[in-house]
């Protein structure tokens, strides 16, 4: 089975939440190109990006990393 990665999970956060790459760059304060290196797996998100990204797309930070599921 293979194992979806950070970049996969945000890009499907994306699309669930219907956010660009262009809003998630400007909403984390970071830039396009940012954001396209972490999509495409050349970067991992600093823990404050994730925490925008979080609150953005509506997930949990340790799931955009592991993939795991966390229960509050």
């Amino acid at each position: 089975m293979e194992t979806e990665t950070t970049g996969q999970r945000i890009k499907q956060a994306l699309k669930t939440a219907g956010v660009t790459q262009r809003e998630l760059a400007r909403h984390a304060g970071v830039s396009e190109k940012s954001v396209g290196n972490w999509v495409a797996d050349r970067d991992q998100p600093k823990a404050t990006h994730l925490a925008a990204m979080s609150s953005l797309l509506g997930v949990k930070g340790s799931w955009l990393l592991t993939g795991e599921q966390t229960v509050d």
